[in-house]
């Protein structure tokens, strides 16, 4: 996992956001591998363990920006960037191929807009079919930052180590 980190941060510096993003978003999912071992669905492994380890100490303010309508209940809630919206986001770009950098991307009717500025995304609104949607603006260079220092603060604190040094091929 130290090696992931190593190259997240490697890629954010010279200004991959694609390829750190992607790594980036794997640390929740070895993270939860170790800490629920038990849970054999990975999307409730892997947005327990944002919740429980980022979610609760972020100051998401200084990396999302959102527009919500309240159409949403907790578990389509994008009123803050938790551990579902994470993993919307994982398997966005994991299984779908798509993050939406630069761009907007669509899903359940809400879109993304993940974004490498330095500040929190635009507050400008989208509109479909003349309606005003539900947004998530993520800045990604300070996503991958919060995955890395938090993963990596899961390392040091973990008394089960042994399980994180297992070889990546």
């Amino acid at each position: 996992m130290l090696k992931i980190i190593e190259g997240v941060k490697d890629a954010n510096e010279k200004d991959c956001p694609l390829p750190a993003l992607a790594l980036a978003l794997t640390l929740p999912d070895i993270c939860s591998q170790i800490e629920y071992p038990h849970e054999k669905n990975v999307g409730n492994r892997y947005e327990d363990w944002y919740d429980n380890f980022i979610y609760k100490h972020e100051n998401a303010g200084v990396m999302f920006a959102n527009f919500m309508s309240n159409q949403h209940d907790k578990k389509d809630s994008f009123h803050r960037f938790n551990g579902y919206v994470c993993y919307t986001l994982r398997c966005l770009l994991l299984h779908r191929g798509d993050a939406g950098i630069d761009s907007d991307l669509e899903v359940d009717d809400v879109y993304f807009r993940v974004h490498t500025d330095a500040t929190p995304g635009e507050n400008k609104k989208i509109y479909k079919d003349g309606k005003m949607v539900e947004y998530v603006s993520i800045n990604s260079k300070q996503l991958c930052h919060y995955l890395c220092d938090y993963a990596l603060k899961y390392y040091e604190n973990s008394h089960k180590k042994e399980m994180f040094n297992r070889r990546i091929l």
